[in-house]
């Protein structure tokens, strides 16, 4: 699923150069489960480039569940967050800058996240695709709300932190709610 998703880098939300916000999919409807592989294969229509950062810079791809949104916006449907874990791999196709980690993942309540980064300080990087794969290793049983790819600079020595990930839901949620609002489901 998500496989060869085309993207135009001049598509993405961008809060700040270095942190933009690609949307693959809302509501999906897929409930992932044990066993279940997502793959998520972006391709950019011309080289995306993350600037350089005094920290360290990512890319990142991230699975959400309905539950997680629920729960992060108080509505009474949300069930008990349960682990959600992944082996994840990735690999970022036409890459041009410096040494890049790669192959890590979040086992965390609501989402799966694979990403890259670099540590700083860096002069940036630029890719042509973000190639993902999330084998599922344990689901609580809600459908998929959103898959996102997602750059961002972090100012902070630890690469891999958990902060990467949440200012990037942070976003989300933001970027959600101005969907539902454009579709009329808000009030």
């Amino acid at each position: 699923m998500f496989t060869n998703t085309a993207l135009d880098p001049t598509s993405g939300t961008c809060g700040t150069p270095g942190n933009c916000l690609f949307i693959i999919a809302f509501d999906t409807g897929i409930t992932l489960n044990s066993g279940d592989v997502v793959n998520l294969d972006v391709t950019f229509t011309s080289p995306f480039s993350v600037p350089g950062a005094t920290g360290q810079s990512a890319i990142y791809g991230a699975v959400l569940d309905t539950n997680y949104f629920n729960c992060a916006e108080g509505l009474p449907s949300c069930a008990p967050l349960l682990s959600d874990s992944s082996v994840s791999t990735e690999t970022l196709p036409g890459y041009s800058g410096p040494s890049i980690t790669t192959g890590n993942n979040f086992a965390e309540p609501g989402f799966y996240v694979a990403y890259s980064y670099v540590l700083g300080p860096n002069g940036g990087f630029s890719v042509t695709g973000f190639d993902a794969t999330f084998a599922i290793q344990n689901s609580d049983p809600s459908p998929i709300e959103a898959v996102a790819v997602e750059s961002q600079d972090i100012d902070a020595p630890e690469p891999g932190t958990i902060a990467l990930t949440f200012a990037g839901l942070g976003f989300l949620f933001v970027m959600r709610k101005r969907f539902l609002a454009s579709a009329g489901q808000l009030a």
